[in-house]
């Protein structure tokens, strides 16, 4: 039905948003780029979009450096929220 439809697209979008994130080719500006909540996606009617990005370590002394990306996407039509995460090392 439509709820599964909707649901794919969500993932999909998702997907699509880790999947830019883990490209980005500077480690130290994710979260500068793509942190957000945005209420309209563009051609996609409905969807908003959140992105999330956690930094672990990362200090002179931590052994661990690394970032948590999760990306939430939710449709009013929807009964499910769609999230994806990924974990990001530092590069």
């Amino acid at each position: 039905g439509t709820d599964s439809r909707m649901l794919g697209i969500a993932n999909e979008l998702a997907a699509d948003r880790i999947e830019t994130i883990k490209s980005d080719l500077t480690y130290s500006a994710l979260a500068t780029r793509y942190v957000a909540t945005e209420t309209s996606i563009s051609g996609y009617s409905g969807y908003k979009r959140q992105t999330i990005i956690r930094h672990v370590g990362g200090g002179t002394t931590d052994s661990l450096d690394y970032k948590i990306v999760t990306v939430l996407f939710t449709n009013s039509a929807m009964t499910d929220t769609v999230r994806k995460t990924t974990i990001i090392a530092s590069f």
